[in-house]
């Protein structure tokens, strides 16, 4: 199980998502200044093929690691750098996620669902009209699957599958039932996300509310921008 501190910089993304801005260095710098004593880098995983866009190329992963290495060694008196990916879980790559695990590059995999695989095999990528609009179910049901393979540490901003709706609805209670049973009895946390908190309809309390003691929670940041660093004393109010 993952130990992240009180003073932590948790879930930090890197200029090689293609979506977010900063160096390597510039984060690091800045999370010191700001008193952290952890930052834990979790950018966007590639996928072999490169299927899937905004996020670093797959043949840019391994630089991704040896330069992570070599600034956790840079700043090892500083702050205590870890080194991991955010991953959807997609069932045609569940081999190729399991090796990135076991690869001793990592030190957590965070299951952020962005994405999720049909039944036929293709894949949903945020795409306008009725797909979007119900894209809650398939990453839901993406979400639980990759919860019950065991491959991650921390499942990234669940409540954010119902960033489509307005109001909170015994459907989304079900939906979410469904991945905080998933969660129970496991070593895995559910992430309170702070970027979700400032965007509309992307945090509800609700969820949080239905998530009981006995499930391991833990607040990340999100952070696409050095100036998006803070402590994980922020509070956490949803946008309607």
């Amino acid at each position: 199980m993952i130990q992240v501190s009180k003073n932590a910089m948790f879930h930090v993304h890197t200029y090689r998502c293609r979506h977010a801005t900063g160096t390597d260095r510039e984060y690091i710098e800045r999370a010191i200044e700001l008193g952290a004593d952890q930052i834990w880098f979790t950018d966007h995983a590639p996928y072999p093929g490169d299927k899937i866009g905004t996020r670093m190329l797959f043949s840019e992963l391994p630089e991704y690691v040896s330069t992570m290495k070599a600034l956790e060694k840079e700043y090892a008196r500083d702050i205590d750098l870890k080194i991991g990916l955010e991953m959807e879980y997609l069932p045609s790559y569940e081999n190729y996620i399991r090796d990135t695990r076991s690869s001793g590059d990592f030190d957590l995999l965070i299951l952020g669902q962005h994405y999720y695989e049909r039944p036929d095999g293709s894949f949903y990528f945020g795409r306008r009209g009725e797909d979007c609009l119900n894209e809650r179910f398939g990453q839901c049901e993406g979400m639980v699957r990759g919860i019950k393979s065991g491959l991650f540490d921390v499942v990234a901003h669940p409540d954010r599958i119902f960033r489509n709706c307005t109001v909170w609805t015994p459907e989304m209670a079900e939906l979410s039932k469904k991945i905080i049973d998933a969660v129970r009895g496991t070593d895995i946390f559910l992430e309170m996300n702070y970027s979700s908190s400032i965007k509309k309809n992307h945090y509800w309390t609700e969820f949080w509310d239905m998530v009981p003691k006995d499930v391991k929670t833990l607040k990340g940041l999100d952070a696409h921008e050095v100036a998006a660093l803070r402590l994980l004393d922020f509070e956490l109010v949803p946008v309607r």
